[in-house]
């Protein structure tokens, strides 16, 4: 095992290597013989490789090499960099920023770490139809994000888009559209339609060279494809895409692209099943293997202790080697690191000596251990232990969505390898579940992980004990594909998460997790925002969209999202209707026979306790019911009823009534805040029983059950017990807050009048329906109130009002959503 060098000759090497030439705070990279490192060249333009030193990345350097009278001028290409600059997108390769050096156009944009579509598929066509339809699929969306810029539009050519696999599966690959025709002459015209129309047809010869392996140059038909009944959806789309005259021809790359899904939906079973992982042949290759050490270079680095097993230029496992520690017999990976032409080594050497100086954090379990490591070697290789094949990626696709509880307990792991790796003043490499192995820890956990299928049907807290273990040191992959430890691209599709600002990029200051982070990441593993439970909805919700000022501690997060767990998994009590029904049962006296138990109630008990609770603190019992006056009569004798009154008696029960057992003993009803210190969730006082935000938690508290909808508008029921029109027991006035809680009872403007001797009270039996609700008078609007001899109008349900204004905000939303529609289509 390799032993950590001298902080001396660390220096001397790394000045060695940083001697590159640089372009702004661009180093411009080079091969060992001194040579640039292109990566593209065409008729137009040449790539080539650098490195941001701002933010630790590889980057692109495109040079405009064609005539200058050919060239754009300085004042269009500067519009069209402003044009592309903002845009971000899953399928564009991004534009970094650009400018004029001694006469010629250059461009930054990202690192394609792939391989560009036409030398591509020179290798592998023709393609499965499967594999065809996922390419053109993605390079349309990738289209269609361009299509409210004609004059970027304009210029791209789909041949020279690119493609780079993320992983091993079908899923990881991904195709970007990469030439914006930046560097080439003026287009002939960029008026949109004539635009999009050129792009549809350059789009289905795309198409038909997938499938056939060759360019046609005249009309192209769905004819030149395999006859039989599977290819009849991939016909019908070429023919659409071809002809002009086709009942249901894209006019429009937004058309284009439902027409696609909708070929790749409608695909027959045999024709569009496909294997999981993608085959070896139809992987892209990756650009820096001729630049980067062989195998046997990278086995005599690695040392004589560790038998590596050298797969080069494999894109599904890029820039790293399985092998074996010959003394221990235990699993390594030898992590190939970029060589000093390519990337400084004082942006990664530092932090390798100082995770080997740390012990390889051998006292953190959360933490893998470096193996081997020597910062002096000519070619820089990390040898690193490999807990296993599993990771958490592969718990998440296997369970396919977790529950809360499963969750909590995988974030709680994370938040021990964060701590203890603050605690080595390290920096933690975790923002990729591919690349967190797991440990199983169980000596019994072979049998298990030889049957995935029966883990996936396992609940995590059934499965054989295991460990999340997080690097603290950078890999070749975070300076090539950045978008793999950007959280965001987890969920590349849901439409309910807010946007967000990418992580910094810069190696050695990766910030720690964040409540934000381990919110992100708990809506993933959940399956996305369509799937969340109500119990942590508005938790994560809360989380993901607070700024980042007002934004929680992970400690605090996790604190509050183990406390909505807990009352999710406890029990319900007993129903506060069945409590109100029924006596309080008589203390027995001293020395009497216990009362037998009521078969009944014993039942009830059974389903109702908690039976994971054992020497907690129990529920407190509900307190008996006292008799109430009959209705319109309060306990002092004064006739009373009103809208006011009876929200004072909701006050006056919700107060009174006992918190359920279950939510007592989570503590849901305090809050620790940032000092330590409980603090209430809700301010004392304040009314939250309305029906649109009434809670469970309300509702056991003895409101009373929730007011449907049309109950609400119309009154058609009172939401209280009938002895609430006479205030309760204990309130003889109705609370209002000018007066500390009570109205005066001399006060004018707030008298209330009895109700009629006929009244009948409070209906029984189901809820009304909507119509029955609107044509029968609430109890309190039957009545007309009288001011100086004038007859006043009823006064009608606020929600009636909320209504009205609910329907009028709706009907000038589609109003203005369908003057803009047209605006921008005259436009």
């Amino acid at each position: 095992m390799s032993t950590p060098v001298s902080s001396a000759s660390a220096m001397s090497a790394m000045s060695a290597m940083s001697a590159l030439p640089a372009f702004r705070h661009y180093c411009i990279c080079q091969d060992a013989e001194g040579g640039t490192l292109e990566l593209w060249r065409g008729a137009d333009e040449v790539a080539c490789l650098a490195f941001d030193t701002k933010r630790s990345l590889l980057v692109e350097l495109h040079v405009a090499i064609g005539p200058a009278e050919q060239q754009r001028d300085l004042q269009g290409f500067q519009h069209l960099l402003q044009l592309a600059g903002p845009l971000h997108h899953r399928h564009l390769l991004g534009v970094i920023e650009g400018g004029e050096d001694e006469g010629a156009n250059y461009y930054i944009t990202d690192f394609l770490d792939g391989e560009r579509l036409d030398t591509w598929l020179k290798r592998v066509v023709p393609l499965p139809p499967w594999l065809a339809l996922t390419v053109l699929m993605q390079l349309v969306e990738g289209l269609a994000a361009l299509a409210s810029h004609p004059r970027l539009l304009a210029g791209v050519e789909v041949l020279h888009s690119g493609i780079t696999l993320t992983g091993d599966r079908v899923d990881d690959l991904l195709v970007k559209v990469c030439d914006l025709g930046l560097s080439g002459a003026k287009p002939v015209s960029t008026e949109p339609r004539f635009v999009e129309a050129r792009i549809i047809h350059d789009t289905a010869r795309l198409l038909l060279y997938m499938l056939t392996g060759t360019l046609p140059e005249g009309a192209m038909t769905g004819d030149t494809l395999p006859e039989g009944p599977d290819m009849a959806e991939v016909r019908f789309l070429l023919d659409t895409l071809t002809q002009a005259s086709a009942p249901h021809h894209p006019r429009t790359l937004e058309q284009m692209r439902n027409l696609v899904e909708r070929c790749r939906h409608d695909l027959p079973a045999g024709t569009a099943a496909h294997p999981e992982k993608l085959p070896a042949a139809l992987r892209p290759r990756l650009p820096l293997i001729p630049w980067l050490p062989g195998g046997a270079e990278v086995a005599e680095a690695a040392g004589e202790d560790c038998a590596l097993d050298i797969r080069p230029g494999d894109a599904a496992q890029p820039y790293r080697h399985r092998g074996t520690e010959r003394a221990t017999r235990h699993a390594v990976m030898a992590q190939v690191l970029p060589p000093p032409g390519i990337v400084p080594a004082e942006f990664f050497a530092p932090l390798l000596n100082q995770a080997w100086a740390a012990g390889s954090a051998g006292g953190a379990p959360h933490l893998l251990r470096l193996r081997v490591w020597d910062a002096a070697a000519a070619v820089p290789v990390a040898v690193e232990e490999l807990p296993g094949k599993w990771t958490l990626d592969d718990i998440v696709r296997l369970r396919q969505r977790l529950e809360p509880a499963e969750v909590l307990m995988l974030l709680r792991q994370l938040d021990d390898a964060a701590e203890s790796a603050a605690l080595l003043d390290l920096p933690l490499y975790w923002r990729s579940p591919r690349l967190v192995p797991l440990e199983f820890t169980a000596p019994d956990a072979g049998p298990a992980l030889a049957a995935p299928d029966k883990l996936a049907r396992l609940p995590l807290g059934e499965w054989p004990a295991f460990r999340l273990k997080v690097r603290t040191w950078p890999l070749m992959l975070n300076f090539t594909q950045p978008e793999r430890f950007q959280l965001e691209r987890l969920l590349p599709k849901d439409t309910g998460l807010p946007a967000m600002e990418a992580v910094p990029g810069r190696a050695g200051q990766v910030p720690p997790p964040s409540a934000r982070d381990f919110a992100l990441l708990a809506v993933w593993m959940m399956g996305g925002t369509a799937h969340l439970r109500e119990n942590v909805k508005p938790l994560l919700y809360e989380t993901l969209h607070a700024k980042p000022s007002a934004a929680e501690s992970r400690r605090e997060f996790l604190e509050r999202f183990r406390q909505r767990v807990e009352v999710s998994a406890a029990p319900a009590s007993i129903p506060h209707s069945a409590a109100l029904t029924s006596a309080p049962a008589a203390a027995p006296e001293p020395g009497a026979a216990p009362v037998p138990e009521d078969p009944a109630a014993t039942d009830v008990d059974i389903k109702t306790q908690d039976h994971g609770n054992a020497g907690r603190t129990p529920p407190r019992p509900v307190p008996p019911v006292r008799p109430q006056p009959p209705a319109g009569v309060n306990p002092s004798g004064r006739a009373g009823g009103g809208r006011g009154r009876r929200n004072a008696d909701r006050r006056a029960a919700a107060a009174a009534a006992p918190m359920p057992g279950a939510l007592a003993e989570a503590g849901l009803g305090t809050m620790a805040d940032s000092r330590g210190t409980p603090a209430p969730e809700t301010p004392p006082g304040q009314d939250q029983g309305g029906f649109l935000n009434r809670s469970p938690v309300a509702e056991e508290a003895g409101e009373g059950p929730a007011l449907g909808f049309a109950e609400a508008l119309f009154g058609g029921r009172n939401p209280l017990s009938s002895d609430s029109r006479a205030g309760g027991p204990g309130t003889d006035s109705p609370a209002h807050p000018l007066f500390g809680g009570a109205v005066p009872e001399d006060h004018p403007d707030f008298a209330t009048e009895a109700h009629p001797a006929g009244d009948p009270g409070v209906p029984e039996g189901a809820p009304l329906g909507f119509m029955e609700a609107a044509r029968r008078h609430s109890p309190f609007m039957q009545d007309h109130n009288v001011l100086g001899g004038t007859h006043l109008p009823r006064r009608r349900s606020p929600w009636m009002l909320v209504l009205v204004v609910i329907l009028i905000s709706a009907a000038i939303a589609a109003l203005m959503a369908e003057l803009s529609g047209k605006a921008i289509w005259h436009r």
